[in-house]
């Protein structure tokens, strides 16, 4: 069978330029990255590997694999540091791929900062970015702008999306309104007189006497100097479970679980910063 392959030489300026190495591409191979912000959104990957399929085969693309961040914020998480675009960007090298297909920019980046440092990274590696919606190379100048502005959309609109939250919690956080199904440690969802939008009882958020009452003991640990650590060892010591220790959780997959109600630091930690937040 005849080698389809092309060997093709970087850049000048990229890093492997400067190494004095070339890459051996296969130009209509390419990688695709989806991503979906939470576990529920299945729908959502669903959709962008059924739109990235149906792309690569009308332009003849060879998809080597699917790598999938599923429940990963593109807003916390980097690029480069989700582990599935680890894994990608090693098979990318070894396997001689030189693009990475996504559905749309905001699947990738929410940031422009993270895009920019991304696009130069990848670009020294011989790597670019075919996005569908809109169809955009990041292999050209055009397409390269088109990224940005493009990002720096995202970015505004997930600033714009942040903003909102924070004036609809502070607003029912003053009528003690409940925001989620989950309350804070300390806290206690009630059903109320009231009707949510969907005409189902709506919940109020009230103090949980016994919580409140270990809350102001981790507290008063945390502000004596305490390691969270030690407050976490402390707790466990006496018996006193979490929240959400003897019930039971749903993990991934859909599959139940009994949460064991053991307290670790980051637990300690997450109650202390949230004791004044009614509801997570």
């Amino acid at each position: 069978m005849q080698d389809t392959s092309t060997t093709i030489t970087p850049r000048r300026g990229s890093a492997d330029r400067r190494h004095a190495n070339s890459l051996t591409l296969n130009p209509d191979h390419v990688c695709v990255a989806v991503r979906a912000s939470t576990d529920e959104q299945t729908n959502s990957l669903e959709v962008q590997q059924d739109e990235t399929r149906r792309f690569a085969e009308k332009n003849n693309l060879t998809i080597h694999d699917y790598y999938v961040d599923r429940g990963t914020s593109a807003t916390k998480t980097k690029f480069l540091n989700r582990k599935s675009v680890k894994r990608m960007i090693k098979d990318m090298k070894r396997e001689g791929i030189p693009n990475i297909l996504i559905l749309r920019i905001d699947r990738a980046f929410r940031s422009v900062p993270d895009m920019v440092n991304t696009l130069v990274e990848l670009d020294n590696e011989g790597i670019g970015f075919i996005s569908i919606s809109p169809q955009i190379d990041s292999r050209t100048p055009s397409g390269r702008i088109q990224m940005q502005l493009l990002g720096m959309i995202a970015e505004l609109e997930t600033t714009f999306r942040q903003q909102r939250q924070l004036e609809t919690f502070e607003l029912m956080r003053g009528k003690n309104q409940a925001r989620s199904n989950n309350a804070s440690y300390g806290w206690q969802l009630v059903p109320s007189m009231r009707k949510s939008k969907l005409g189902n009882t709506a919940k109020d958020v009230v103090p949980h006497k016994q919580e409140q009452r270990r809350l102001c003991v981790i507290m008063r640990w945390r502000n004596s100097g305490m390691t969270w650590q030690a407050i976490a060892d402390r707790l466990n010591a006496k018996g006193i479970p979490t929240k959400k220790g003897g019930k039971s959780i749903t993990i991934k997959g859909g599959k139940t679980k009994t949460a064991s109600g053991k307290w670790f630091p980051a637990t300690v930690k997450s109650v202390y910063e949230h004791a004044h937040q009614p509801t997570t």
